[in-house]
């Protein structure tokens, strides 16, 4: 019985030992996967108002990898707080024919597009920095795709353009976040505005 009791000791106090030697380590890398929907600016209302097809041809899919290089504190709880991150994001989603029209105006394409078409899929990717894994800073680039029309010819064309992002991300639980975020879209020297909001699914990795 004495065995017994000392083993169960040494299995306690080994496995008390293994959860300090892990809580010395802090995750140095998040990933985040999750989507929401697009939105271009301040005419929302009435685009809400006027096409029911908006939020299935205005969604997005994002995955963010974020390795944290400074900034890790140990909380009160012996947790690890929030660090300051540089990040690759990734997102791809299909935008309407009201979004494509109010961005593509000003290079003389917006009028040529097909409304009678579904959306196309568009693609972006960023790099920056996520200061306390919550403000996001980043800039990269984009390829749209979408649908023509021209004297009743019928084509297909993307244009790329550049992209500038300000976020915040606020966290639900420890494995769930909030995404906000504006971003500019600089096409043919003319900057756009919009926005998207997220769910995301947080992922912790130690090293």
């Amino acid at each position: 019985m004495r065995e017994g009791l000392q083993k169960d000791r040494l299995s306690a106090e080994l496995k008390k030992a293994k959860e300090a030697r892990k809580s010395l380590y802090y995750p140095k890398v998040n990933i985040r996967i999750g989507g929401g929907l697009f939105i271009t600016d301040s005419s929302i209302n009435s685009m809400l108002a006027t096409n029911a097809k908006f939020i299935t041809e205005n969604w997005i899919a994002k995955a963010d990898l974020l390795y944290k290089f400074a900034g890790m504190e140990r909380q009160p709880s012996g947790s690890w707080g929030k660090g300051h991150a540089f990040g690759i994001f990734i997102n791809y989603g299909k935008q309407s024919y009201g979004n494509l029209s109010k961005v593509l105006v000003q290079s003389g394409i917006g009028n040529k597009l097909d409304s009678t078409k579904p959306a196309r899929g568009s693609f972006e990717i960023d790099s920056g920095l996520m200061l306390r894994e919550e403000f996001r800073i980043s800039g990269g680039m984009g390829l749209m795709h979408y649908n023509l029309v021209n004297d009743g010819q019928y084509s297909n064309a993307a244009k790329q353009y550049f992209i500038m992002t300000a976020g915040i991300s606020p966290r639900l639980k420890s494995f769930l976040e909030m995404d906000f975020n504006l971003s500019w879209l600089l096409i043919d020297d003319k900057f756009y505005p919009r926005v998207n909001v997220n769910l995301i699914i947080l992922l912790k990795c130690k090293r």
